[in-house]
């Protein structure tokens, strides 16, 4: 009996102890500092607040101390409440990262269903408009060497939008087209002597995707280019010898060569390779009707890699 009074009466205890020291500890925080998180304290020693009040719930603890009793409530609530806050913190950045996912998902199914059904809308073709050709001219040595050279030098220009490169026979048409290959430009040809069912596919490949059109002879009409837009055409006639018993013919079909590149609205380019004084006089009087009718004059360029051809080029190419 006189030990269970000297118990009561004695508040050494170890749950006494601890307790006052974090309740001190939280009101001394308290006055030191502005705005100081009583909550937070006790959510960093909730370890140290659940060990005292498990020792405190101990049988031999006496429990009768208002001090102890009111330490341990206001501990035990901060600790709870800073739990309580916290969950809900964790839950409302849950609730935002997940309107989050959703807005962005929802983002996602719009952009999905916008490309399954987008199509890309062709440009309007309309009659040819020659006040939209740029004329040009560049002098070449009549040379295998020098048309390789002249493509090796502007073949960066050729990839990326349709090109028609006209020419006098069937044995240029592959020459030219084997030169393109071999700088790695696509293209395909269109000879005079092909079967229909090449014609068609030949075509189709032009339609599909930029290319190099090369066209041996009068072998293409206007109809056939319907819907195929064409950024610039070359018209190469090497100058007749008279080992192939030939006088010089000019230039033939031109007009229909220029149209191609002047129906969708937008400026076009049309480039002659002059190889003889008969060809540039041919090419001279053309431009001279154009210009009385459209303004239009015909321009020489530098056909060399940093010259004026490579500059026409990239404003109607790249």
């Amino acid at each position: 009996m006189v030990e269970d009074q000297q118990h009561k009466q004695d508040p050494d205890h170890v749950c006494y102890d601890e307790l006052l020291d974090l309740y001190n500890d939280v009101l001394q925080q308290y006055k030191r500092t502005k705005g100081f998180d009583g909550s937070s304290y006790a959510m960093i020693h909730s370890t140290e607040f659940d060990e005292a009040i498990r020792k405190h719930n101990d049988s031999k603890c006496n429990k009768s101390s208002l001090v102890l009793n009111s330490a341990l409530k206001f501990l035990a609530d901060r600790n709870t409440t800073m739990r309580e806050n916290n969950m809900e913190e964790v839950l409302a950045r849950t609730r935002t990262q997940l309107s989050i996912d959703r807005q962005q998902q929802r983002e996602n199914n719009i952009q999905e269903m916008h490309a399954r059904t987008y199509t890309p809308q062709r440009p309007q073709e309309h009659a040819p408009d020659s006040k939209l050709v740029q004329h040009c001219f560049v002098r070449m040595q009549d040379s295998d060497r020098a048309l390789s050279q002249f493509l090796a030098y502007h073949c960066e220009f050729f990839r990326s939008q349709r090109i028609i490169f006209y020419c006098d026979a069937d044995i240029n048409a592959k020459a030219i087209s084997g030169y393109l290959s071999t700088f790695d430009v696509p293209n395909t040809t269109l000879l005079e002597e092909v079967s229909s069912d090449e014609r068609h596919s030949q075509l189709e490949t032009f339609r599909r995707a930029p290319c190099v059109l090369v066209v041996s002879g009068k072998n293409l009409s206007l109809e056939e280019l319907h819907g195929i837009p064409v950024a610039a055409v070359f018209l190469y006639y090497p100058p007749r010898t008279s080992h192939l018993r030939k006088t010089p013919g000019g230039i033939y079909g031109y007009q229909s060569q220029i149209d191609a590149v002047c129906r969708f609205g937008y400026p076009g380019v049309c480039i002659v390779i002059v190889q003889d004084e008969a060809l540039q006089e041919a090419l001279e009087s053309l431009a001279s009707f154009y210009y009385l009718r459209y303004g239009t004059k015909l321009k020489q360029l530098n056909p060399r890699a940093d010259g004026s051809l490579a500059q026409i080029l990239a404003k109607h190419l790249l």
